[in-house]
């Protein structure tokens, strides 16, 4: 959607008071390219949702991000979103979306079961 040549949609996810989904980035390459950029330039300031507290509930669902992934209360083998670590052990219908798994830091929720790097890709 737009207003006068600008993406609501982008000017929400830019102003922290929503997320993109990448489930839908297929339907429009372009500006899922833009939510990605604008969603990282909304977590980086700290912006709407991403000014929330880091702990454990500010971490499902898909409101990880609610806190930076380094947060305290941010388990390291997830490096793009704030998933806390065990207990309790989370599993992909909790977490709800696909996770980057940096297996330097270990899988903590076993979320990687075929240790690609990406976990819970059914929620594409």
């Amino acid at each position: 959607m737009s207003v006068a040549g600008l993406s609501v949609n982008e000017q929400l996810v830019r102003d922290g008071a929503a997320e993109w989904y990448e489930q839908f980035a297929s339907e429009d390459g372009n500006l899922a390219a833009r939510l990605r950029v604008a969603e990282r330039e909304a977590q980086s300031a700290g912006r709407g949702l991403w000014s929330a507290c880091a702990g454990p509930l500010a971490s499902l669902p898909r409101a990880p991000g609610m806190a930076t992934p380094d947060a305290p209360g941010c388990h390291p083998s997830y490096p793009d979103e704030c998933i806390p670590p065990p207990p309790p052990d989370l599993d992909c219908a909790e977490v709800k979306r696909r996770v980057r798994v940096d297996h330097g830091a270990g899988d903590a929720h076993g979320l990687d079961a075929n240790r690609d790097g990406w976990g819970c890709e059914s929620y594409r």
